[in-house]
């Protein structure tokens, strides 16, 4: 079995999202967030974005893979609580300055965002485990734009730049008054483990779904980062035991900052 920090298992992959909603949306009174607990973006998207990260390397003559995956806490502030939404906006993590004018393609600035996200249904959901496992497109819900190129501020992917700062200063806080997350993004690491590209090349694997976790233990970034590969059929796509889960697949992996975190 790997030792991989990232993959985890199906039970693990319930903790973590049980706890987030037992945290965050059962609490009594208000909310402190947004029931919103997971989207769905294309595989294709974030499939072009490795691509374009590995032309970069080769353009600027650098050995190595690219980094991973860099997942960007949006939050949209609206009066209502409930109305507020919270997503996450991809993008691979390759660490390229983009200062030669060659650098400067249009292509190699993109954000992927969700075309779907899935709102916690206390009817539906009672049974995290079973959410995850049977989660499919007869729960999808409100949908975005999927693709976006970063630009100045007057564009969408500048908007959404915005939120990521959005949730560095106006996220949930803990009832002592500290951040829940000391950073507003959570990276996904290839370069030890090569657990993005085992992600990304598994078999049927079409689109990625996302949930919110939640991890007490943590000191900082408790709120985690889940990622659930999906079929055509746009069904959950989950191991069947340990072993699967963290040597032969379908993977889950989880993740916040910093990278290499245990």
């Amino acid at each position: 079995m790997s030792n991989s920090p990232f993959k985890i298992t199906l039970s693990e992959a319930t903790k973590f999202v049980q706890d987030y909603v037992d945290e965050f949306i059962k609490i009594g009174g208000p909310s402190i967030v947004p029931n919103i607990i997971g989207g769905t973006i294309k595989k294709d998207l974030l499939i072009k974005q490795r691509d374009i990260a590995r032309e970069k390397i080769k353009i600027l003559n650098e050995s190595g893979p690219y980094e991973g995956l860099v997942a960007w806490f949006c939050w949209e502030l609206a009066s209502n609580i409930r109305d507020t939404m919270f997503f996450l906006s991809f993008e691979v993590s390759d660490w390229i300055i983009l200062g030669s004018e060659e650098l400067q393609r249009p292509d190699f600035k993109l954000l992927s965002r969700p075309f779907d996200i899935y709102r916690y249904n206390s009817d539906l959901d009672k049974d995290i485990e079973k959410l995850l496992v049977e989660h499919g497109p007869e729960r999808m819900q409100e949908a975005f734009p999927d693709l976006i190129e970063r630009g100045d501020s007057n564009t969408e992917v500048g908007k959404v730049l915005k939120l990521r700062l959005d949730f560095h200063n106006s996220g949930p806080k803990e009832p002592s008054g500290e951040k829940y997350n000391d950073t507003p993004f959570g990276v996904f690491e290839n370069e030890k483990y090569n657990d993005v590209d085992d992600f990304l090349e598994q078999p049927n694997l079409e689109y990625i779904r996302y949930y919110f976790g939640y991890d007490k233990t943590k000191d900082q970034n408790k709120i985690r980062v889940i990622l659930v590969g999906v079929d055509a059929n746009k069904k959950n796509m989950v191991p069947r035991n340990d072993t699967e889960a963290k040597s032969t697949g379908p993977y889950i992996l989880q993740k916040s900052w910093p990278p290499g975190e245990d």
